[in-house]
């Protein structure tokens, strides 16, 4: 019986240097290191489980994997191809057919929401309701739809469709469990055949920069011309709506024959949110914001009425910081933008701009 020592596979990035790796070969050694290889069920992030690939090297003289697993993590990784072959399905909300934009102005609660889809014809079931004090959520630039989903979204909840109702319900029942999913971007790499090579991570760039809160805690691995992560459908539905954007101006731009610069490419929605914040802050003329309530002095008092904006508070946020007194803050100079983080710093809240929204959150959540 002979023993044969057989040397052990090396990352080739280590030695023939990263430029000469494709950046979705190690994307792809990055998504197989976190894979979980249970015997049954779907492919799940690998958290604290045993890694289902013991060693995972690239080879410089072609490309492939090469790895070392049991069983298990053989299904699994022939699981894991066979995703990126199909990729996921189309994701479309059930909550994106109430499409009117109602009458700007706060929200109360979610019971309210439901009265108003009601008179569209809409029946909405909140099974927990969640009022929004002190004006919480004030809208006014979002479509009926897009606020239901995002007064769900706040108090922790979601939106499905049941027997032709919108059900706000629990989270996984909504959009299922986090499960690994894979967009195509061929659409997009095509375009711009010269370019295809980079559209993977621009457009991981992109969804990062257009949901950071929803992504936060979310690998984006480009691979090829797939974009793979773990998420829910929602987080599928949030990817592929930044490719149908990205898309619809990539195809104007080459009609213009004008290149697009994917690494300074926004959404219009974006451009016009940035140019609001830009503006040189109005409020009374003072030069100052006023002592007094956070609630009171973020709203009541008009002084950011110029936010054209959606604005949202947490809920439960605004239920504990509502009567915090804040000093007088001198905006002198400073832009609407500048002024608005000055007013969330001293009340202990950070500013997120999220899918056309201006979000207040509280610094815990980061």
């Amino acid at each position: 019986e002979a023993l044969t020592l057989s040397e052990r596979p090396v990352d080739a990035g280590d030695w023939v240097g990263r430029p000469l790796v494709p950046e979705w070969a190690l994307a792809l050694k990055g998504l197989v290191t976190e894979l979980h290889a249970s015997p049954t069920g779907p492919l799940t992030p690998r958290l604290e489980a045993p890694r289902a690939f013991q060693d995972v090297a690239l080879r410089a003289d072609r490309l492939e994997l090469i790895y070392r697993s049991g069983i298990a993590g053989q299904r699994r990784m022939e699981e894991l191809l066979d995703r990126l072959t199909q990729a996921s399905p189309e994701v479309q909300l059930p909550s994106g057919a109430l499409n009117e934009v109602r009458i700007p102005g706060p929200v109360r609660d979610l019971v309210q929401l439901a009265q108003q889809a009601e008179a569209k014809n809409f029946r909405v079931v909140a099974k927990n309701n969640t009022d929004m004090p002190a004006q919480a959520f004030v809208n006014r630039t979002l479509p009926l739809g897009v606020e239901l989903e995002w007064a769900a979204r706040i108090s922790g909840q979601g939106v499905r469709a049941d027997a032709g109702s919108l059900v706000v319900d629990a989270v996984p029942l909504c959009y299922g469990a986090p499960a690994l999913q894979a967009v195509n971007l061929q659409g997009l790499s095509n375009i711009d055949p010269d370019r295809a090579s980079i559209v993977p991570q621009s457009v991981a760039t992109q969804v990062k920069a257009w949901f950071p809160e929803l992504f936060l805690n979310v690998t984006l691995y480009p691979v090829n011309c797939r974009l793979v992560f773990f998420g829910d459908r929602r987080q599928v539905w949030a990817v592929q709506r930044v490719c149908r954007e990205l898309e619809a101006d990539l195809r104007k731009a080459a009609e213009n024959r004008q290149p697009l610069d994917l690494n300074a490419w926004k959404p219009a929605w974006r451009v016009e949110l940035e140019k609001n914040l830009a503006e040189p802050f109005r409020g009374d003329g003072s030069g100052r914001v006023p002592e007094g309530g956070f609630a009171g002095v973020l709203r009541q008092s008009g002084q950011f009425i110029q936010l054209r904006s959606t604005l949202l508070v947490d809920p439960g946020v605004m239920r504990r910081l509502a009567q915090k007194q804040i000093p007088q803050l001198d905006v002198n100079g400073k832009t609407l933008g500048e002024a608005l983080a000055l007013l969330a710093e001293a009340a202990g809240l950070r500013v997120v701009i999220e899918d056309e929204v201006v979000w207040l959150r509280s610094m815990l959540d980061r």
